[in-house]
């Protein structure tokens, strides 16, 4: 192809030198069409070349991207998907707590309303620990003057009524 190129171009230059001072549309437009075929035979392919690989790389470019453009979305679901599970568990975990927090007062309250009835009943034994006391002091007391007095056998009336005056 570079021989052929070469013999159109000498030949039109010998064709064409030998006029003189005019100049010619056909002749002109000659050599521009063998020129035209010059740079066409020398620069066609690795023109061709250069934008065959230019375009092969914008498409591997292109690739890539879409690519990271599905990592990225299947990252993206995985990522709502855990968020969903969290948000899940968050409201198991409130639940639970929830529960576990009735039971803790029910358990409480039961608690407190037993040692309530534990001290109500303390405290109705104390009171009964401290009348028999009472009772036995006053008794022990009455019997001691009873007995010290002269006249324990003469008068039991006023014995049994002195009795119910102390311990009421």
């Amino acid at each position: 192809m570079k021989k052929i190129c070469t013999i159109f171009f000498t030949l039109s230059s010998c064709a064409f030198a030998a006029g003189g001072a005019e100049v010619d549309i056909i002749e002109r437009t000659f050599n521009f069409a063998i020129f035209a075929a010059l740079i066409y035979v020398l620069l066609a392919k690795p023109i061709r070349n250069f934008f065959t690989g230019r375009t092969q790389s914008i498409m591997v470019v292109f690739e890539k991207a879409q690519e990271r453009a599905k990592e990225a979305k299947s990252a993206r679901e995985e990522a709502e998907l855990r968020l969903k599970q969290a948000k899940e568990q968050a409201k198991e975990i409130v639940t639970l707590a929830n529960e576990d927090a009735a039971a803790a007062a029910a358990r409480t309250s039961t608690k407190g309303e037993e040692e309530i009835k534990l001290l109500h009943r303390l405290k109705e034994e104390s009171k009964t620990v401290m009348e028999n006391k009472m009772i036995r002091a006053v008794v022990t007391e009455t019997m001691g003057e009873i007995l010290s007095a002269d006249d324990f056998l003469s008068d039991q009336k006023a014995i049994v009524e002195n009795l119910i005056k102390r311990v009421a």
